[in-house]
């Protein structure tokens, strides 16, 4: 009997074993590919992110030029649309710290104020010096925002960095 029984606890010992073997393997399985799901969606972010700044940027600048209320106020809707989807774009990123959420609250306040002027223009106001010069120093920054953001987006796709 007691062979018998010796038996029985081993087998169930090595059934165990291998069950949690087998459990371990399925879950590092699961979490690498969970993982990998993650870089692909804060890459896809980030990319969103610097490609609505960097149009942003460019219907900003577009609109520093434009004679006509009704060119600027199409030019400033737009940059306020790619102001949003920067938004969208920078709330998906994996990861969040204060200095990240002043950036934002900074893209927003350029989306808000190019939405502004983009009603103000619809009701047939063109820039006034002081309206031309805030909108060129924000678009100036949102141009470094665009930047900095394709030179990390080109660093995370090469490797270099990772999310």
């Amino acid at each position: 009997m007691k062979k018998k029984t010796a038996t029985l606890v081993i087998a169930l010992l090595a059934a165990a074993l291998i069950g949690t073997g087998a459990y371990a393997w399925a879950e590092a399985g699961g979490r690498m590919k969970a993982e990998r799901i993650g870089d692909i969606h804060g890459e896809s972010a980030l990319g969103e992110l610097a490609m609505s700044l960097s149009d942003m940027e460019g219907y900003m600048r577009r609109s520093l030029y434009a004679t006509e209320p009704a060119l600027l106020s199409s030019l400033c809707a737009r940059a306020a649309s790619n102001a949003a989807s920067a938004l969208a774009g920078f709330g998906a990123l994996p990861f969040s710290t204060q200095e990240l959420e002043r950036i934002g609250e900074y893209i927003n306040g350029a989306g808000d104020y190019t939405l502004w002027l983009s009603r103000r223009a619809a009701a047939g106001e063109g820039l006034d010096e002081e309206r031309r010069a805030a909108l060129a120093g924000i678009t100036e920054t949102i141009g470094k925002l665009a930047d900095a953001t394709r030179g990390i987006l080109t660093h995370v796709s090469e490797g270099a960095l990772e999310m």
